[in-house]
């Protein structure tokens, strides 16, 4: 069993302090749906708002809560666009989502999950939109033992960098 993930990722030339950390729990599968998680360290709390990557039917998007300090924050949808209202002016930021990857695309299924198997790309994320740049991301995948995740990035402590 295997997972293959791509995603882009843009690292700030010398620095090595994570701005986010994304995992993803490919254990609780079985719905056809991923459990997934950010923590974001460093953003600018203007105009906060996040952008589902990927679109219906290609990727679908429920169960979307973010928080701060383990309280829940106020958000609002708008065509894939989550926008927070009454944000902490510090502090990591937490966002919690489900996706299903595989809906039919321009190219057929976008993404792929089953019991034994999961394909999907950086579309299955939630990112914060405009300024909020992030400079280094560190991914994680909570998998069945016997599954190998498939990625060229480097692994250090369980986290891909």
């Amino acid at each position: 069993m295997f997972c293959s993930f791509v995603a882009l990722a843009w690292a700030h030339e010398g620095s090595h302090e994570r701005a986010a950390e994304v995992v993803y729990d490919l254990t609780t599968n079985q719905d056809g749906w991923i459990e997934a998680s950010a923590v974001f360290f460093e953003l600018s709390r203007k105009e906060l708002a996040f952008r589902e990557m990927g679109r219906d039917p290609e990727y679908a998007f429920a169960e979307v809560r973010f928080t701060a300090d383990g309280a829940p924050l106020e958000a609002t949808r708008d065509n894939g666009v989550w926008t927070l209202n009454g944000v902490p002016d510090d502090g990591p930021l937490e966002v919690h989502w489900r996706f299903r990857p595989g809906g039919m695309g321009r190219h057929g299924h976008q993404g792929w999950l089953d019991p034994g198997w999961a394909s999907f790309d950086g579309r299955a994320l939630l990112l914060p939109q405009g300024r909020n740049a992030l400079r280094t991301v560190r991914f994680r995948f909570d998998r069945p033992d016997d599954w190998t995740v498939v990625h060229p990035w480097a692994d250090e402590d369980g986290w891909i960098v």
